[in-house]
């Protein structure tokens, strides 16, 4: 009778574990598709964000030409070149460098 009620009880675990294990599939399932989205969604601000970068690079590298800055100072600031008189120099005596 005991052998009996054993084998019962183990076709009943056994019957209940089938469902668990297919709805902790479903579970694990789930969560790994979420965080492949996130992922991938992830994956597409990094490129965006290099590609960004790479404009804002390039666009430093235009406004930082030598030419185009004076340019600008010539025509947009009415700045020109300083003439020798208006030149001063300083200069610094050694002493009171290495006493600071």
């Amino acid at each position: 009778m005991a052998l009996k009620h054993k084998k019962y009880l183990f076709l009943y675990l056994l019957a209940l574990a089938i469902p668990c294990c297919l709805f902790w599939k479903m579970y694990v399932t789930q969560k790994y598709i979420k965080l492949e989205n996130e992922v991938r969604n992830l994956e597409e601000l990094q490129y965006d964000s290099i590609e960004y970068n790479k404009r804002l690079i390039s666009e430093i590298s235009v406004k930082t030409v030598p030419s185009r800055i004076e340019t600008i100072a010539r025509e947009e600031l009415g700045m020109r070149p300083a003439l020798p008189e208006e030149v001063v120099r300083i200069k610094i005596a050694q002493s009171e460098v290495q006493d600071e």
